[in-house]
């Protein structure tokens, strides 16, 4: 496998997991110091325990929402010796909570 490859599938594997609701695993990769950006939070996420108090407080959320629909476009990526660059587009959304049960009758 390509490192290509392997950034790719870390890509992908992270949205997974995320929409899993397995946030350990994003945060068992990332440094202690990672800075992390999220589309719902107006300050950058700082350091490993602000993301865990993050993921913490979204999941606490999740019983409020539908379920989440992600489509990760194909990651161009560039490597040039010790530093990778990864650019994709990333669609998502929250289906209406409790979509499945439309219709259902009693």
């Amino acid at each position: 496998m390509t490192i290509n490859k392997d950034i790719e599938n870390i890509i992908f594997s992270i949205f997974d997991v995320f929409k899993a609701g397995n946030t350990k695993v994003i945060e068992d990769h990332l440094h202690e110091q990672a800075t992390v950006w999220d589309v719902f939070t107006p300050e950058l996420i700082k350091g490993k325990h602000e993301l865990v108090a993050f993921h913490q407080r979204n999941q606490e959320q999740k019983e409020s929402r539908g379920e989440l629909m992600i489509n990760v476009a194909q990651p161009i990526i560039e490597v040039k010796a010790t530093l990778a660059i990864a650019l994709y587009y990333l669609d998502f959304s929250y289906q209406e909570q409790n979509q499945s049960l439309a219709g259902w009758n009693n």
